[in-house]
């Protein structure tokens, strides 16, 4: 048996289609003693859970999700009532197969803003602000019928799409306007084409970080739908996404969807558009992993000669005391020690230079220091206990 019925939440009037949002899921619950009404309103809370879980998933990576789930459950997920609108029955009653589950499927509409904010509140969403500047191109085909962009000089639907996802997520956008302004036929075809030097030479031009292309077909398909007059369409979106100052692609996604409506146009819009939602979702971890990892500085290899340490004990001393005052030493290793004389082999994300310099001020805690000779990649030391 399926009833449909709408549950309204009454809502400030001010936010009441704010950054509406509309996500569906399911919900299940154990039938204990044959209490169907009590598991119905257990799965119906699964329902609502799962929907602002899905809307958390909009801002915040699974990574962000899984370190911090104690303080999500504790400040979003319960408390799903303050975000949603409208929650639309579509399904529900016994799972098929089985006599002691309950089963219930739901259409929930959101307020993206309050979960932001509360999201926010809790300092989740503080990467943001180092999110990278966005340039999205991609390639429209719906039922062949391409979109220009050097003919029409504005988005089209897929792109529309992927920045609506990017933007609740935080990412900036470049000038998209002047850029298709200033698009010419040679240049769209790089990116098209996968020229990918051209394109990342012209994205750079207006100051992006990363660029996303790729590819958004629909095509009519044979339709097993009982309404004779409606078309059956498929489209599939594929992303890539790119470093500009390096070049390297450092995401990707793949998705497609179907749909059936009145006319292959309509249909093929909502399939590129549900596509593209998807394929955005799914390409942002890799970005936003990618850009907030911390990149290891490169290490410069620095030969080191000391002269004035007399016994093992100065060695240790001498090793541990450098490696605190000069912290850019990543690793320090002893090549030779004959007399008083030792060499090593240091390899630092400072260079010669800044070590002097930072000896010369403050010295070390048990030696004094003189600097006898210094060149790129090799220091020579004169140092005596106080």
């Amino acid at each position: 048996m399926k009833i449909v019925f709408v549950v309204l939440i009454t809502m400030i009037a001010s936010t009441l289609f704010a950054g509406q949002v509309t996500i569906e899921t399911i919900g299940q619950a154990d039938i204990v003693e044959s209490d169907t009404i009590t598991a119905r309103g257990l799965a119906f809370d699964e329902a609502t859970k799962k929907a602002v879980a899905k809307a958390v998933e909009r801002f915040l990576t699974a990574k962000t999700i899984a370190a911090n789930m104690t303080i999500i459950e504790e400040n979003i997920f319960s408390k799903t009532g303050g975000y949603l609108i409208k929650i639309e029955v579509i399904g529900e009653g016994v799972k098929t197969g089985t006599d002691a589950t309950y089963e219930i499927s739901i259409k929930a509409d959101l307020i993206f803003e309050n979960i932001e904010h509360d999201l926010a509140a809790l300092g989740l969403l503080s990467f943001r602000k180092n999110l990278p500047r966005i340039l999205v191109l991609i390639q429209e085909k719906n039922i062949d019928i391409v979109h220009w962009h050097f003919q029409s000089r504005s988005t089209n639907n897929a792109e529309n799409i992927i920045w609506n996802v990017l933007s609740i997520k935080g990412f900036k956008s470049i000038d998209q306007v002047s850029l298709l302004e200033n698009l010419n036929p040679d240049m769209e075809r790089s990116f098209y084409a996968d020229k990918v030097g051209q394109a990342l030479k012209f994205a750079a031009a207006y100051n992006a970080d990363i660029m996303i292309v790729g590819k958004a077909i629909s095509r009519a398909v044979q339709s097993s739908s009982p309404r004779t007059d409606s078309v059956s369409v498929q489209a599939m979106v594929t992303l890539k996404a790119y470093r500009i100052d390096n070049g390297e692609e450092i995401a990707g996604s793949s998705t497609s969807a179907s749909t059936t409506e009145l006319t292959q146009l309509e249909s093929g819009e909502i399939a590129i558009s549900n596509a593209a939602e998807m394929a955005a979702i799914d390409i942002i971890p890799g970005i936003i992993d990618n850009w907030t990892a911390e990149k290891a500085s490169p290490t410069i290899p620095i030969t080191l000669f000391v002269n004035g340490l007399k016994s093992i004990e100065d060695l240790v001393t001498f090793k541990h005391e450098l490696t605190d005052r000069i912290p850019g030493i990543k690793a320090i290793d002893r090549r030779t020690f004959s007399g008083s004389a030792a060499a090593y082999d240091i390899e630092s994300t400072v260079d010669v230079k800044n070590i002097v310099a930072e000896l010369t001020a403050n010295g070390l805690k048990s030696f004094n220091v003189v600097v006898r000779s210094q060149s790129e990649k090799s220091l020579e030391l004169k140092v005596n206990l106080k």
